[in-house]
């Protein structure tokens, strides 16, 4: 579901940046939040996981595909979980 959301926001801003007459890049690079958690941890743990929306890819299956493919395999990513943001009570107090 959440790469179909992806895949939406990217067509909206494809054909926004149409409208106004940019040129299209063939893919975008993109932060997208990954629970990185630990099984037993209290706090939770956030990481990002760069994803390229196929910015020229008209046919929204397609599209759908090429980021489910690319979020399934980035998800478990080292990068993810190196790129991780603990959420803890006192740093939402500070």
């Amino acid at each position: 579901m959440n790469d179909a959301y992806l895949v939406a926001a990217g067509t909206g801003l494809r054909f926004i940046l149409e409208d106004r007459g940019e040129s299209i890049l063939k893919t975008i690079a993109v932060p997208v939040p990954v629970s990185v958690t630990a099984i037993g941890d209290a706090r939770s743990a956030v990481g990002f996981m760069i994803i390229e929306l196929p910015f020229q890819e008209t046919d929204l299956e397609r599209a759908v595909a090429i980021v489910a493919k690319q979020t399934s395999v980035a998800k478990p990513s080292p990068r993810a979980a190196g790129t991780t943001f603990p959420l803890t009570l006192e740093a939402a107090l500070v």
